[in-house]
């Protein structure tokens, strides 16, 4: 399997991560034949989201931050996804957890093989992701309930974590793609 792939082919070989990630392979295959309306109709048969390409990691960020062994890190984390806009410096997780910086730092690369500042900045893009997926909102009220400083720190956010604009995002992610995707045919 590649690296974090959920699911990969290889001319007329298919291989999945696990068992969910089958669900979403067999839905790639039936948007890849029969396109992404009925595709959708099928996942919505089943009670499953329609939104994860075999590209995505196999792994839930917010699931894996929950899970840590850490109670410290753990109510940081729920912490910093209750108020994602707080000024969260490095100096100031490290004064919540009640720990070094350095210790923190640690820490964080020890469970999510991240520093703290990359921790923040992919959750406030998760949560980004979520408004443009799902709302009407502004891309610069997004970056502001978000937690970006403003619309240029989400931009480059978003370009470098995931290769794509949040107006090309929301384009392709959001109701109103899925509404269009729905009416054709």
């Amino acid at each position: 399997m590649a690296s974090g792939r959920i699911f990969t082919h290889d001319g007329k070989f298919y291989c999945s991560a696990g068992v969910t990630t089958g669900i979403d392979l067999a839905l790639s295959l039936v948007e890849a034949d029969h396109g992404r309306r009925v595709a959708l109709g099928v996942a919505r048969e089943m009670v499953v989201f329609m939104q994860r390409h075999g590209g995505q990691s196999q792994y839930s960020e917010p699931l894996k931050a929950q899970a840590t062994s850490s109670k410290r890190l753990s109510d940081l984390y729920n912490r910093i996804e209750q108020d994602p806009a707080a000024p969260w410096s490095v100096s100031r997780m490290a004064e919540f957890a009640g720990a070094t910086e350095r210790t923190l730092h640690r820490d964080f690369m020890h469970e999510f093989g991240q520093t703290p500042s990359r921790f923040v900045e992919e959750r406030r893009l998760a949560i980004a992701r979520l408004y443009l997926e799902s709302s009407r909102k502004s891309v610069k009220e997004i970056a502001s309930i978000s937690g970006f400083v403003n619309e240029q720190k989400m931009r480059r956010s978003f370009v470098k974590l995931l290769g794509i604009l949040p107006t090309e995002y929301r384009d392709r992610f959001g109701e109103a793609a899925i509404r269009d995707e729905r009416s054709i045919g």
